[in-house]
């Protein structure tokens, strides 16, 4: 086995934070797990999924809508809008369900991107760059570099949240 010096592995650990890199995590792709329909918009970030008479409770990954149906919270601003969105775009639809790291959620609900089976149209994505819900970033996923993109270009253009009076 060779032997580094010591120092070695300090300038691992300071040249990082010295140049203002954040480290990175590195996640494995989606893995796909087949083609569901959309029976009901729950609000802006989740939504109800069916397959073989199977139904799940699905919350998109990355992407935080104004709440609408929380138990301890009023209805925020832009949340009812969002939660339309939701439901033009898949009420009824086929849509292809990818997951990332985590399945679950502490509420047990699965933790999904959804692709519009018709048009492959990316919807956890869409609902960002739209402006219909924020990048969520509090917990590491495949896409959030994208995500914290189109959520500034969202606010660059003043897009539904961001809309200026």
């Amino acid at each position: 086995m060779k032997r580094y010096p010591a120092w070695y592995f300090l300038v691992g650990l300071i040249l990082p934070a010295w140049i203002g890199c954040e480290p990175q995590i590195v996640l494995p792709p989606p893995t796909p797990d087949g083609f569901w329909t959309v029976t009901r918009i729950v609000d802006g970030d989740t939504v109800v999924i069916e397959r073989d008479g199977a139904k799940e409770t699905a919350r998109l990954i990355g992407v935080d809508t104004p709440e609408t149906k929380h138990p301890s919270k009023p209805v925020q601003h832009y949340g009812p809008e969002a939660t339309v969105f939701v439901y033009n775009l898949l009420i009824g639809e086929t849509v292809r369900v990818e997951y990332d790291r985590d399945r679950r959620d502490r509420y047990q609900r699965l933790l999904v991107y959804l692709y519009r089976a018709d048009d492959n149209l990316f919807v956890n994505a869409e609902l960002v760059k739209q402006g219909y819900g924020r990048a969520y970033t509090s917990y590491p996923f495949y896409f959030k570099a994208q995500f914290v993109q189109f959520e500034r270009d969202a606010k660059a253009h003043s897009r539904g949240l961001w809309l200026k009076d």
